[in-house]
């Protein structure tokens, strides 16, 4: 399961399902869970109006900005590209 944490708002973690997908698929995923700009009337899961969940270098790298963070668990279903988290910690895969 892909999972993306949030610390105080999402403690039991963000789904964004149980098939692989590229580093670009879950950047695009991440954005378009934060297009509302109320939380109150939104079915959104993240909101758009707090500091992005994501920041895409590339088409294969993206960084998970805090205080996010993706599960350890959610790097085996993840390809094509690389992710920096938390602090600078590094996950490549399917170069």
């Amino acid at each position: 399961m892909i999972k993306l944490i949030h610390p105080e708002r999402h403690p039991n973690g963000v789904s964004f399902g149980d098939k692989p997908m590229t580093v670009l698929e879950l950047h695009r995923a991440i954005c378009e869970q934060m297009d509302d700009l109320e939380p109150s009337k939104s079915d959104d899961k993240l909101c758009i109006i707090d500091e992005p969940a994501s920041t895409r270098y590339s088409d294969q790298m993206i960084r998970i900005n805090k205080p996010y963070y993706l599960t350890r668990e959610s790097f085996y279903l993840l390809s094509e590209g690389a992710i920096v988290q938390l602090d600078n910690e590094h996950w490549r895969s399917g170069f």
